[in-house]
């Protein structure tokens, strides 16, 4: 569905936002994480924000298509997300050997849901870093962003 719903953008992109080739950021949280990091290289988006990213079965794995990226990818995991967390997350940290840059974020006593206050307004802040230009805002931090829930 990922790939449909960017095939679409991209040939109806002059019609949504008045570019005929527009600049593309994409984020997902895991699983949707995990599809974005395998399409990544096919659709050259400029930055991809991994959200607590899973692997997912796939024809290309993680590690030969974040091997293939060329863009920016920002990855964050919670420290106590015992599923997935920082281990997942340096998979596919260390797989994205060719991206322009690449950064990984371990949000302390965070789950896999950023559940409470703190790390709801990490979560909201989270896209604002990864895709804003620079100078860069202080990330993570626990007093910025919006709260999101508690």
């Amino acid at each position: 569905y990922l790939r449909k719903a960017l095939t679409y953008v991209l040939e109806n992109s002059q019609e949504i936002c008045d570019a005929k080739t527009p600049e593309l950021f994409l984020q997902g949280y895991s699983a949707g994480a995990g599809a974005i990091a395998s399409l990544a290289w096919e659709y050259e988006p400029t930055k991809i924000l991994l959200l607590e990213p899973c692997v997912i079965p796939s024809k290309i794995p993680i590690q030969e298509a974040m091997g293939k990226y060329k863009g920016e990818v920002y990855i964050v995991t919670g420290s106590t997300d015992i599923v997935l967390g920082e281990e997942v997350g340096r998979i596919f940290f260390d797989a994205a050997t060719y991206a322009s840059r690449k950064e990984i974020f371990v949000v302390p006593e965070c789950d896999h849901q950023f559940k409470g206050e703190v790390n709801g307004r990490i979560l909201s802040e989270a896209p604002i870093y990864a895709f804003g230009s620079e100078p860069k805002i202080k990330f993570p931090d626990p007093d910025g962003g919006i709260k999101l829930y508690s």
